[in-house]
């Protein structure tokens, strides 16, 4: 009986264990480290201290993230000496990446900037932030701009009307079961490169890019569909009746990729459609029969399982002659 009750005690805790969010387990590890310390187990200790230092890069708000990582980073630097040196080599390594995203950035390579710059992340988490969001567009001032340009007297067709347009973002209201959606005022020709960032959660959910959207509401869509265990890049075309499935494509996201900003890409050239996720490996192809022209922007369908607001922000708006 006493081992019967042992084992349901240690599967308890591993699945509690199992359910963390970033916050809960890297505190949790924190906790840990100290016991560990204070019972003459230093080793242990900053090995567990790496372990919450680990975890809390994985925490997508960035304000929360600093606040869980400052007290791990003071209590390791005490537990271990040499970690101020491997700061120190990791924050080298990261300028070092960042340099050269500058250098590819200035030559037209931004595929590979981008590389080099995600790089740079997973080497110090937050190092390459301000790059990035200059490679995206100049930062705030430029996506202000864009979000002003093209959603400044947005439509919204579809659903509720209260989506949230700022520099940072556009916020969807909350779904209720019901599609929402928000379109741009100038429309685009049917040759385009429409660039975007997406913020789903690490659970279950969906939602994509609206383009050619036409007066009639007719529009194509590139979503994202994320579920347990997989994601999946679909291609749709809605002719204000049903639904035409254009090509899908299942696609490898991590839970970190999943919570933190997400690139999608849709590119257009007349009827021909590519549509990428991340660092542009991941594809769908499809090839639709209309005019693609139209306005664009951010649909979210109603039986998604994410019911919240779900945040997106355009960071390259292209056309091409």
């Amino acid at each position: 009986m006493i081992r019967a009750l042992t084992l349901v005690t240690i599967l308890l805790t591993v699945t509690a264990a199992a359910q963390d969010d970033p916050v809960t387990k890297a505190r949790r590890l924190l906790g840990e480290a100290e016991t560990l310390r204070k019972d003459g187990k230093p080793e242990a200790a900053a090995m567990r201290l790496r372990r919450a230092a680990e975890t809390g890069a994985e925490i997508a708000d960035a304000s929360t993230r600093r606040n869980v990582l400052t007290p791990i980073e003071k209590k390791l630097t005490k537990v271990d000496p040499l970690r101020k040196k491997e700061i120190a080599a990791r924050s080298g390594a990261s300028r070092g990446l960042i340099r050269e995203a500058e250098h590819e950035i200035k030559r037209g390579w931004h595929t590979t900037a981008q590389r080099l710059l995600d790089a740079a992340n997973r080497i110090t988490p937050g190092s390459a932030d301000e790059a990035i969001q200059q490679l995206a567009g100049g930062g705030p001032k430029a996506l202000k701009s864009l979000h002003d340009r093209y959603f400044g007297e947005a439509a919204h067709p579809i659903g509720e009307t209260g989506w949230t347009v700022s520099a940072d973002a556009l916020v969807a209201p909350p779904l209720q079961r019901r599609p929402v959606m928000i379109v741009s005022k100038p429309q685009l020709g049917s040759k385009c490169t429409i660039r975007a960032e997406v913020m789903l959660g690490e659970g279950p959910g969906k939602m994509a890019l609206a383009f050619g959207v036409t007066d009639e509401l007719q529009y194509h869509l590139l979503e994202l569909r994320n579920d347990l265990g997989f994601s999946e890049l679909r291609l749709y075309w809605w002719d204000g009746r049903s639904i035409h499935k254009l090509g899908n494509q299942l696609v490898t996201l991590t839970r970190k990729e999943r919570a933190n900003w997400l690139p999608i890409q849709i590119e257009v050239d007349g009827q021909s459609l590519r549509g990428t996720i991340g660092d542009e490996v991941e594809e769908v192809r499809g090839k639709t029969r209309v005019d693609t022209a139209g306005a664009f922007g951010i649909f979210v369908s109603g039986d998604s399982r994410n019911q919240d607001s779900v945040r997106a922000r355009f960071v390259r708006v292209e056309e091409k002659k």
